[in-house]
């Protein structure tokens, strides 16, 4: 999807486009994915009452956020992380208007790749991504260089495992 839709194309800012998306095309697979209850799928998962819970949209805000243009694969991050991680310390800390500091988020947690495990425990992720968010009052993560992104963060989790804050 991400690699048919125009990356400036008017319909991805939509909701409506999303939502008719699912209702139209992609039942079978939203039903696949989230429908093991009874009544089916929550209607959220097509966009209906909350358009940032559709799941299309999700997918594709998530390819859009990993899209890393400058690796051999650029979709090689799209694949790490479960849903928790991305919800609650990639989308829901509005980084898709920081897309380099959200690879570099990423390629932190996730250093060994798909193959490899998550560095920091649930727990863990939870207070760096606090530390991140209350630094986000007097600094700019949207327009920092990769490598600067990726210092920050190394940083801030040092600062919180030497206070013992990061410890489970």
């Amino acid at each position: 999807m991400h690699k048919a839709i125009p990356k400036n194309h008017p319909a991805i800012s939509d909701p409506g486009f999303w939502t008719w998306l699912a209702v139209t095309h992609f039942v079978e697979l939203i039903e696949w994915r989230y429908g093991d209850k009874p009544e089916g799928s929550n209607l959220k998962n097509y966009g209906v009452g909350a358009p940032i819970e559709n799941f299309l949209y999700r997918s594709w805000l998530r390819t859009e956020i990993a899209y890393d243009r400058r690796a051999a694969d650029p979709y090689h991050l799209v694949g790490l992380g479960d849903v928790d991680f991305w919800r609650s310390h990639v989308f829901r800390q509005s980084y898709s208007c920081a897309r380099q500091f959200a690879r570099a988020l990423i390629r932190f947690q996730f250093p060994g790749g798909p193959e490899g495990r998550s560095r920091l425990q649930i727990a863990q992720i939870r207070e760096l991504a606090k530390r991140l968010s209350a630094a986000r009052t007097n600094l700019l993560v949207e327009i920092m260089e990769p490598e600067r992104a990726t210092r920050f963060i190394e940083g801030e989790w040092e600062k919180l495992a030497e206070t013992g804050s990061g410890a489970c």
